[in-house]
């Protein structure tokens, strides 16, 4: 069994995580006492010596780990209720980062987000429509930043109750195609398409009434292609199917409605729909893991699971489809791949990483700190309540003030193969009519000159879309 799969099999026992200081400071350390054990078959027996155990968390922010299983989102029990002031959320970030290797309890990722009522309620169709102060920031920020850039597909959604089921399947056919369109697609390249698109079918019975040809020719220029002839064979299903309303239900557009795959369901649910349901695309996927500080392979089923669950518990009841967007347009303009405006984010008071930036800088009035490496010692910690997503952060040359760009685990890149490509060249040659047949072979032609040739095929440029990739021309050298 691998170091990071194995549990524990000694009698259950409780760690109680206190704060021990001198004159009254903290000085953020973290000591830890143990308690008897509470199996009634280890009574009597003497607890084994110099067994190690991993100093996480204090009693003020993660307490209550023990009963917590690996993965869950359920928040600290209610003797247990999470407080992370600024200061309680500093402390232990800095503790996470004094860990070896940043060990850290599964509930680090995320007890700071919502409180446990809110997060066992979140899907619950009954639950009430009190936004989380993080909720409130991120759509108060939205509020004020969504016409920034203009996308014809952005519309204000106001008293979606009260529309009919014809308004409701004009959005969320609207919706449905904006997101196709912009999948490996920039916004500003897809703007004119789409308005292209809506003024040749403006409505899902004029898409489904439209052969093959009629829509490639519509989408031609934007590129994969086989998007375009799922939107029809999707459109001609949904009309036949469901009287050309796409279903309400994410999962069943999921699964009845070719080419909607769990992002574009979630997409089309929250936005034209007001379901409280996720949506994860790369912009959201950068924004949570850094949120949560997550370290995991990306590519990874378990970062996957992890990253929509959470996702789940923080889409709110009121204006989901804002909510959602707004996770997208931030990591659109302010939490980049490559730089993270944290000053201006809405939601940095709750940000893992950044908290853990602040450490690592000194900004809370402590020594900087450095991450510590993993020792060999490791084998002999208690690996009970350690994350099993991330991997382990070691020491790095990364500057501290860089660290939040850390997040997501950067992707594993594979050598490119080794493969050989043979390319014919066609070439048109003028030569004059009363040369000899033999003369007008290509080998027994006289150097070529400007203007006395065209080839039949170009490349593209090396940036751009279809980058590299030979097409047919007219272009003279």
């Amino acid at each position: 069994m691998t170091q990071r799969a194995r549990r524990s099999t000694r009698a259950a026992r409780k760690i109680v995580y206190t704060e021990q200081d001198s004159d009254g400071a903290d000085d953020g350390r973290v000591r830890k006492r143990k308690a008897e054990p509470t199996d009634d078959t280890t009574k009597g027996k003497r607890a084994r010596p110099n067994k190690k155990t991993l100093q996480l968390a204090d009693s003020s922010s993660l307490s209550s780990l023990d009963g917590s299983p690996s993965g869950s989102l359920a928040g600290p029990s209610a003797e247990a209720q999470v407080d992370l002031d600024g200061t309680s959320a500093l402390g232990l970030a800095r503790q996470i980062l004094d860990a070896p290797g940043r060990a850290h309890p599964m509930l680090y990722h995320t007890s700071h987000l919502l409180p446990p009522n809110r997060l066992e309620t979140s899907v619950d169709e009954e639950a009430p429509k009190d936004l989380h102060p993080l909720q409130a920031s991120l759509l108060r920020w939205f509020d004020q930043v969504k016409l920034n850039r203009e996308m014809p597909w952005r519309k204000e959604v106001v008293d979606i109750e009260s529309w009919s089921e014809e308004q409701k399947g004009q959005r969320a056919y609207e919706v449905w195609v904006s997101e196709i369109m912009l999948q490996q697609t920039q916004v500003e390249t897809v703007k004119s398409y789409y308005l292209r698109w809506m003024s040749r079918f403006p409505t899902i019975f004029d898409l489904a009434k439209a052969d093959v040809e009629q829509v490639n020719e519509c989408w031609q220029g934007l590129g994969y292609y086989s998007r375009a002839s799922r939107l029809l064979s999707g459109a001609k299903k949904v009309v036949d199917r469901f009287a050309g309303v796409l279903p309400q239900d994410p999962s069943l557009m999921e699964k009845e409605v070719d080419g909607i795959g769990p992002y574009s369901a979630g997409a089309i649910a929250s936005i034209a729909y007001a379901k409280p349901v996720p949506m994860v695309d790369g912009n959201v996927h950068r924004v949570l893991s850094r949120i949560t500080a997550l370290y995991a392979p990306q590519a990874a089923k378990a970062t996957t699971k992890f990253l929509w669950s959470t996702a789940a518990q923080l889409v709110p009841q009121d204006r989901p489809g804002d909510f959602n967007q707004a996770l997208m347009e931030l990591g659109a303009t302010l939490c980049k791949p490559r730089e993270a405006n944290c000053v201006s984010c809405p939601l940095s008071q709750w940000c893992r990483a950044y908290q853990e930036k602040q450490v690592l800088c000194g900004l809370d009035d402590a020594p900087p700190t450095r991450l510590k490496e993993r020792g060999s010692h490791v084998d002999d910690l208690d690996m009970e309540d350690v994350c099993g997503l991330c991997q382990p952060l070691e020491s790095r040359s990364t500057p501290s003030d860089g660290h939040v760009l850390i997040y997501p685990m950067a992707k594993e890149r594979k050598k490119a193969a080794r493969r050989e490509v043979a390319v014919c060249l066609v070439i048109w040659q003028e030569t004059p009519s009363s040369r000899s047949e033999k003369d007008h072979r290509l080998e027994n032609a006289p150097p070529v000159t400007t203007g006395q040739t065209k080839t039949l095929v170009i490349k593209r440029p090396e940036k751009g879309t279809s980058e590299n990739l030979f097409l047919r021309g007219d272009y003279s050298f």
